[in-house]
């Protein structure tokens, strides 16, 4: 038993009422957040001494939390992430930003109770052993020079939250992004900033599409001069006559989830 303060940063509420339960019954003095915003504001006032976070978060990511305690003059709490994404990338980007330790969603009770027990007292994992059994190495992601305040990818997608993840994903490897949740909104973005020089593009849009994008920026004589490339990322296999027949040929059609590796080469390469 022990009284140690423990802040579960999660949206599902459900799911984080649960996990307040499991570790109020296991001692532990517990807080809850549902918002990456109200979590650095809990983190700041009440100093829990460990973090259990989801990494897809409204208003703020798991990402920016990370980057936002790294950055905090105050003691930094052990960080315990939880993500859909298990691939090595996605581990090794979210480690080097300060989490000590990144469980795969779905997590089970026992495995986060294992989790905060090892690092409440201060034994090391061997996290990266875990996943190595799963995910096969991958190389080094490359990180792009520090650039300037105007955005260079934009990022087109209609569900905010992930959008906002993705964003600050590229942020973390030095790439500045926009956000747009539909056709309009990307063109609209596109002639504003003329630093874009491509665009990470969901292929479901509501009721819209992606490449309904990539056809209305061919159609555009002064968008189409900029020569800029598409990344398409979809929860289905595109159709290959659809994706052959665009005026604009993207670079890329990527299955959900992605790794991170693709997304950030799309990036590099721009």
């Amino acid at each position: 038993m022990t009284d140690a303060r423990i802040l579960i940063v999660e949206d599902e509420e459900a799911l984080r009422l649960d996990l307040v339960d499991l570790l109020q019954g296991e001692g532990y003095d517990v807080l809850d957040r549902g918002d990456g915003g109200e979590a650095i504001a809990a983190i700041e006032l009440f100093r829990p001494r460990l973090v259990v976070c989801d990494v897809q978060l409204p208003s703020l990511g798991g990402i920016g939390i990370l980057k936002a305690v790294r950055s905090s003059r105050i003691a930094s709490p052990i960080m315990i992430m939880m993500t859909a994404y298990g691939d090595h990338e996605t581990i090794e980007t979210l480690r080097s930003l300060g989490a000590k330790e990144c469980l795969i969603k779905p997590v089970s009770f026992d495995e986060l109770l294992a989790a905060v027990e090892r690092n409440l007292s201060g034994v090391e994992a061997d996290v990266t052993g875990q996943f190595a059994v799963d995910v096969p190495p991958a190389p080094a992601v490359p990180v792009a020079s520090p650039v300037a305040d105007a955005p260079a990818i934009l990022v087109v997608e209609d569900e905010a939250d992930l959008a906002a993840e993705m964003a600050e994903l590229f942020d973390s490897f030095g790439h500045v992004a926009a956000c747009a949740g539909s056709v309009d909104a990307a063109l609209a973005k596109l002639r504003e900033y003329p630093s874009l020089k491509g665009a990470l593009v969901d292929l479901g849009l509501g009721t819209e599409s992606g490449l309904d994008l990539i056809r209305r920026v061919a159609q555009d004589p002064e968008l189409a001069a900029r020569h800029l490339k598409f990344l398409v990322l979809s929860g289905r296999t595109p159709d290959a006559e659809e994706i052959s027949a665009l005026p604009i040929m993207p670079s890329g059609c990527l299955s959900k989830p992605a790794r991170i590796a693709d997304i950030v080469s799309f990036a590099n390469g721009l």
